[in-house]
């Protein structure tokens, strides 16, 4: 989004189909009044794209808001559960092994983190999913 004084990077996404309604949900604050603002929409295969939009509105929230919805995001779409298999250096699978994983910072990458533009790259999703 560009304002009269400002450009904001990606403040919201959505994964939107062919010929279905979508709802592009997201964020952002003004650090002075705007008249104008300007969208931009990208899409990851550089294909023309043909956006309708049916209605549009602005909603003010506040920072308990935002917080409450960030845990519930953490909660819902980042966190997951995994299982860990230990083996010996032969391979073999060590039943009963205790670990223990400290994440060291609060940074995002703990897991795994991808970049917008591979959105739609089905060999690196097959890939990844390997």
């Amino acid at each position: 989004m560009k304002t009269e004084n400002r450009t904001y990077n990606r403040i919201g996404t959505v994964l939107a189909k062919n010929g279905c309604w979508s709802f592009l949900k997201g964020g952002f604050v003004l650090d002075s009044p705007s008249n104008l603002a300007l969208l931009l929409f990208q899409n990851s295969d550089d294909k023309d794209i043909d956006i309708t939009i049916d209605s549009s509105s602005l909603q003010p929230i506040t920072d308990q808001e935002w917080r409450f919805n960030q845990q519930f995001m953490i909660n819902t779409q980042r966190k997951r559960a995994v299982t860990i298999h230990v083996s010996d250096q032969q391979g073999n699978r060590l039943q009963g092994a205790v670990i223990a994983i400290n994440q060291v910072s609060k940074d995002f990458p703990f897991g795994s983190a991808i970049a917008h533009t591979i959105l739609g790259n089905l060999p690196y999703q097959n890939w990844f999913v390997e």
